[in-house]
């Protein structure tokens, strides 16, 4: 049974939940279940490809950096592997 992995994401300095998994060679982003109407947090995917994460869908930078540190920090406790 997968384990399920949470982070917290800042979109438009709102926090927002997303649940964190694997399928296949990407790590999927889902929002949770998100109340606040005036944001619109995305879906994405990433591949780490060597020591370099490429993101599948077109994302801000700021929201790149806090998907790079969220994952480092998972890897870090070796949750992703």
């Amino acid at each position: 049974m997968p384990v399920a992995l949470s982070t917290v994401l800042y979109v438009e300095d709102v926090p927002v939940g997303y649940e964190v998994s694997r399928q296949g060679d990407f790590i999927l982003f889902t929002p949770t279940r998100f109340t606040e109407k005036s944001c619109c947090p995305p879906q994405f995917s990433v591949m780490k490809q060597g020591n370099e994460y490429r993101f599948s869908e077109a994302i801000t930078e700021d929201m790149k950096g806090q998907a790079v540190q969220a994952l480092n920090q998972l890897q870090a406790g070796k949750l992703l592997e």
